[in-house]
């Protein structure tokens, strides 16, 4: 199953995702869904959320975790609180919608080598609680390898992190672009976290984190999509593009066109 990020557009124009799935859909004739990006800071967006309930149903739907969410912040922390606000509220909307999953960034702020183990102490700690609240609310979690080197917000390496989800008893979505640029092998990434692969984030770049288009940057796909469909072969494909890559729907269908082709 393959869906379009909404990353990909400013927030503040969001209902525009209509003018692309409706056209890639007819001209692939294949269903597209959408992971919503909520940036619930931005002055209207929610307001486009409300507006358009009824066409977000005809469609399968995911969410990503909020734009600006501090799943390492201290308990009750305003950073904590406004983290529980904001993911309650995805929460919420994700059960209005069907939605099929949320992604969980398990960290997003700067890493210092003194401060690692207390930021993954509170990360802990918070995904014991975002794993309830997901219970309740009957709603997949998928722990995403978020941060990258060149910004100072890996987290964890690639062996910690999979230990992480392992440990953890987690599903997983994994962030290519991310684990490119984080120099990961991603061959073997792939082979030890197996089925509990869900999805996948599909972008590239040359090094830092710009989510470019699939054959725009360092990583070539060919040789990684078989291995992909061969061993997580119900995952589902996410185009999570950047608004700098200005995608025309003709765009996306082009991307997904290569990703079909180059699968098993």
């Amino acid at each position: 199953m393959i869906f379009i990020s909404t990353n990909f557009l400013e927030p503040e124009h969001f209902s525009k995702i209509f003018d692309y799935i409706p056209y890639i859909q007819q001209k692939l004739d294949i269903p597209i869904g959408i992971e919503i990006f909520p940036f619930w800071d931005t002055y209207g967006f929610e307001d486009q959320i409300i507006d358009n309930l009824t066409r977000l149903k005809e469609h399968l739907i995911s969410f990503h975790d909020p734009y600006q969410t501090d799943h390492t912040s201290l308990p009750e922390s305003d950073n904590y609180n406004k983290t529980l606000k904001d993911f309650i509220k995805t929460l919420s909307y994700n059960r209005i919608l069907h939605g099929n999953h949320i992604v969980y960034h398990h960290n997003n702020c700067k890493i210092e080598r003194l401060n690692k183990s207390r930021l993954l102490d509170a990360s802990l700690k918070n995904l014991s609680q975002i794993k309830d609240l997901c219970h309740n609310f009957g709603t997949e979690i998928l722990v995403e390898n978020a941060g990258t080197l060149v910004e100072s917000t890996m987290l964890l390496n690639q062996e910690e992190f999979e230990h992480f989800c392992f440990s953890n008893d987690c599903n997983v979505l994994i962030d290519i672009g991310h684990a490119y640029c984080n120099q990961w092998d991603i061959e073997k990434l792939i082979h030890n976290l197996g089925t509990k692969i869900k999805a996948y984030h599909i972008h590239n770049n040359y090094g830092d984190d710009s989510h470019n288009r699939i054959k725009d940057g360092g990583l070539n796909y060919k040789s990684f999509l078989a291995v992909f469909s061969q061993i997580t072969p119900c995952a589902k494909y996410i185009f999570e593009y950047s608004s700098r890559c200005q995608c025309t729907p003709e765009d996306f269908c082009e991307d997904i066109q290569f990703l079909l082709s180059h699968q098993c």
